[in-house]
């Protein structure tokens, strides 16, 4: 039997199968060819990845860097969105004889964003895994500058005066955020779920134990004494609804971010959906007590339509809230941030 032909010179004379020939012919072709050159290394510039991958800032071998660029950014809107938020009380607050409709979009546009900004700062700063005492430390340096402004802006734009406009806005601040605190610890203590940054050292996560309990039973008490101080002691009524707010959209705002964070997010559509309904619950509260508290500034008409308009308003103000939770979370993921469990070390980063 004759040798079979040479089909290039790179396969060498032996004698072979039928589809051992049709493979080295296969190996020999321009469709073999073109195929290794588009599989590129991925050390190369022009490698493609056959699947979209999400943005990060490429921070994972820098533990510090992770931590100050994440939360620079969310002190950075939170501060930028203090500044905006008596601009539109003022409006609320300075005209009379407004149209409802026109009134409670402004309650939404005013309103939404900051609570969405406060929301993820809070419950990013709760749900991290460092001690408590840090976390404290953290939410004052990021929180404090950004309510500095809100309670300066609501005083130069004539609103309020400087002392009203502290204890407004305050002390419902601290209850909305211990609020916050109230869902989002006990989450992390029972489910054993932490927010990590980019870490380089593989190490186990620490649980919350009897340490975590006194730092804050600790920091509760000093809450309570500046309570003592600046709010007369008592609890009005401004607290009670931020408190109530700062409850719903917390749900709102963990079952987002810790679906979404972990490494293979199942029931990412349910969690999406919780979050809608619990933005829209928080958004609608502000909406009505907005109107107690400002209706005298109202032209009202049909009260059929007026619930109509509100609901309106307050799904548009849902979807500011969204979107303004989505851009956090992207940024938080752009810093190598992500929901690990106590039990499991990191795997990678």
């Amino acid at each position: 039997m004759a040798a079979p032909t040479n089909l290039t010179t790179n396969i060498p004379d032996v004698i072979a199968t039928p589809d051992q020939l049709a493979v080295a012919e296969y190996f020999a072709s321009s469709a073999f060819d073109q195929s290794r050159r588009s599989r590129r290394d991925p050390t190369d510039g022009k490698f493609k990845r056959p699947t979209r991958q999400p943005w990060t800032l490429d921070l994972e071998s820098e533990n510090r860097l992770s931590i100050g660029v994440a939360f620079y950014g969310i002190g950075a809107a939170w501060l930028v969105l203090s500044i905006f938020v008596p601009y539109g009380v003022w409006m609320l607050v300075g005209f009379n004889g407004q149209a409802f409709p026109l009134w409670i979009s402004i309650v939404q546009i005013t309103f939404a964003p900051i609570m969405a900004c406060l929301t993820f700062a809070s419950v990013t700063i709760s749900m991290w895994y460092v001690m408590i005492v840090k976390r404290f430390a953290l939410a004052a340096a990021v929180i404090l500058p950004g309510l500095m402004m809100l309670i300066f802006g609501l005083s130069r734009m004539s609103v309020f005066h400087v002392r009203d406009a502290a204890q407004m806005t305050l002390m419902p601040m601290f209850a909305y955020c211990i609020a916050s605190v109230v869902i989002s610890l006990p989450v992390q203590m029972w489910s054993g779920l932490s927010l990590s940054h980019a870490r380089e050292v593989q190490k186990l996560y620490p649980r919350l134990g009897i340490l975590a309990i006194m730092q804050l039973t600790l920091i509760a008490s000093l809450v309570f004494a500046v309570n003592g101080v600046v709010g007369d002691g008592h609890i009005s009524q401004e607290m009670v609804v931020a408190a109530i707010i700062g409850l719903v959209s917390t749900v709102a705002t963990a079952v987002y971010v810790v679906n979404r964070s972990t490494e293979d997010s199942h029931g990412w559509f349910l969690a999406t959906l919780v979050t809608i309904v619990f933005a829209f619950v928080a958004m609608l509260l502000v909406s009505l007590y907005a109107y107690v508290r400002y209706d005298e500034t109202i032209v009202m008409f049909n009260s059929d339509q007026q619930w109509i308009v509100v609901v309106i308003a307050t799904t548009s103000g849902t979807s500011i809230y969204f979107g303004f939770l989505r851009l956090g979370f992207i940024w938080l993921r752009a810093c190598g941030w992500k929901c690990v469990s106590s039990s499991q070390k990191e795997q990678h980063g």
